[in-house]
């Protein structure tokens, strides 16, 4: 766990490879994988998207307000 932390972007491939190389025991990917969820550590892709400004949030909810009851025929 403690090189999970310190290699963030490491697989769990590469993890159970260096364990194999420094231990020499053989684990399994998915272990390695159960284990450190089980520690609280799991992937997770980032959020990626425009950040809004309290103006900007504002004004889509004006607009969402405003065009409330719009039919598809509006």
């Amino acid at each position: 766990m403690t090189s999970s932390r310190r290699h963030r972007f490491w697989t769990s491939g590469k993890i159970a490879a260096r364990l194999y190389n420094t231990i020499g025991t053989l684990v399994c990917n998915r272990t390695v994988r159960n284990r450190l969820r089980a520690s609280g550590l799991h992937a997770y892709r980032p959020y990626v998207g425009v950040p809004l400004s309290q103006r900007h949030r504002q004004e889509r909810l004006n607009w969402t307000i405003l065009h409330q009851r719009w039919t598809r025929a509006d």
